[in-house]
């Protein structure tokens, strides 16, 4: 919208007083977006219009990296860069578009800034029981884009963690050892983006539970096995210690997610198979809950993100779809209307005398 304005686009050549009146219009979306942290126009000739802000010396916008990527973006919008504020050293995440010059080329580039730290706030935040549980989130390049910890932005996660990170599909996971720790990370990819939220989480903390049980169950097991040994005759007592030396690992198997197809062995019709049998059951249970309970800690991070990616492409004032919205929503109309040969139709409202309620009452209202 601010792109279209034509002060805006010819920002180095305005008067003082089309100059304030472009500021009073940043200066209006940005109080009307609390997620809005700085909106400004940067120029071909290095002029920059911005509220409340001033540049350091030497500063010029053409060599910024949300001015570079709105050129290579060109014509469509830069959306998601991050980078670090020149001044202040905070993290960002830029949105930005090419303006149009008046004969050919470019004049400028206009920006909205969001602090990296609103998304990274929410992705930090501790999942139920998993106290080692967080997200964050990366490009299909690998490159982390939004992570608690600073030092990790803009590097790429696959040299981080020493392994190839497979992005192929949609929704995936994959394991990997950092700092002597065993993690396992779920990964899905983000809607309308490049973005894909992973969501790690220590592997002990998922086992360590479920191995204290089992193991106190095989203590309790193997103590009773030692007193029948004492009562009972050596044959008697290793029809009772195989089972328990086969439910052992199977439950490692289990734990350990490796395939028990080369296990022929069937627990004896006794005591002890019965009990190896349920321990064996309950430790396949067990793992299955935990499972369940990580992936749902992972649907309510992709309704937040959900959410956040609704209200890209909603009028936060009248709850409609925006601009944005709409013109994808006519490019996709417009390509099914060449695929099939058929008409489709546009059918605008426009309110008479609306700028004099503008100019009158203000934008706001």
């Amino acid at each position: 919208v601010l792109a279209k304005d034509e002060d805006v686009r010819n920002g180095p050549s305005l008067d003082k007083y089309s100059r304030t009146r472009v500021l009073k219009l940043f200066r209006s979306f940005s109080g009307a977006n609390r997620n809005i942290t700085y909106i400004y126009s940067g120029y071909e000739n290095g002029q920059l219009l911005i509220n409340d802000y001033s540049p350091p010396k030497g500063f010029n916008p053409v060599e910024r990296p949300w001015y570079q990527a709105a050129v290579r973006s060109n014509p469509d919008i830069s959306i998601g860069v991050p980078y670090q504020e020149i001044k202040t050293g905070e993290w960002l995440i830029s949105t930005s578009v090419v303006l149009p010059g008046r004969q050919k080329g470019i004049s400028g580039v206009m920006v909205i800034d969001s602090s990296i730290n609103i998304i990274a706030d929410l992705l930090k935040k501790k999942g139920g029981e998993y106290r080692t549980l967080y997200s964050l989130v990366i490009n299909r390049n690998g490159e982390v884009i939004i992570h608690h910890i600073e030092n990790y932005l803009k590097k790429n996660v696959s040299e981080l963690l020493g392994i190839d990170i497979p992005l192929e599909e949609q929704v995936g996971y994959f394991e990997y050892t950092l700092e002597g720790k065993m993690k396992i990370a779920c990964y899905s990819s983000v809607e309308n983006t490049d973005w894909f939220v992973v969501t790690v989480v220590e592997k002990k903390e998922i086992a360590v539970p479920i191995i204290k049980n089992i193991l106190l169950n095989l203590l309790i097991i193997i103590i009773i096995s030692v007193s029948l040994a004492v009562l009972i005759s050596y044959r008697q007592s290793s029809r009772f210690s195989y089972p328990l030396i086969q439910l052992k690992e199977r439950v490692n198997d289990i734990i350990n997610g490796e395939k028990q197809q080369n296990r022929q062995y069937i627990y004896p019709d006794n005591e002890i198979g019965s009990i190896a049998s349920e321990i064996e059951n309950l430790t396949e249970r067990e793992m299955y809950n935990r499972a369940v309970q990580l992936n749902e800690a992972n649907r309510l991070l992709k309704e937040k993100i959900s959410e956040l990616a609704r209200l890209s492409i909603t009028d936060q004032l009248t709850q409609l779809f925006n601009r944005h919205k709409i013109e994808n929503e006519l490019e996709k109309e417009t390509r099914r209307a060449a695929r099939y040969n058929r008409p489709f139709s546009v059918i605008l409202f426009d309110i008479d005398g609306f700028k004099k309620v503008n100019d009158n009452y203000g934008h706001q209202a």
